[in-house]
């Protein structure tokens, strides 16, 4: 659980970060056929992009919408998901 601005500036547990701890986010890539057949068909260029879209499509749980789910428990604030997950490269 974390603290809005100005509950516990001087709280001695989270040092006035409003939260302790570290709450793991994750992304993962099922290798679907699909996606293989992306990858082995490539040769030397391979489409990142594409291959991303395709996941996605097919339930790829992305680093951001773990972060979101964090968030929509309550475990952290949207601040600190903005700040820890920039973006998705």
């Amino acid at each position: 659980e974390f603290y809005t601005d100005g509950d516990a500036p001087n709280c001695p547990t989270c040092n006035g970060f409003g939260y302790k701890g570290r709450r793991a986010i994750s992304e993962a890539l099922y290798f679907s056929r699909e996606i293989r057949h992306m990858i082995v068909e490539a040769g030397e260029t391979i489409d990142e992009d594409g291959i991303r879209q395709q996941a996605i499509s097919e339930g790829m749980f992305t680093l951001q919408g773990s972060a979101r789910q964090v968030v929509k428990s309550g475990e952290t604030s949207p601040e600190e998901m903005r700040r820890v997950v920039a973006s998705e490269s």
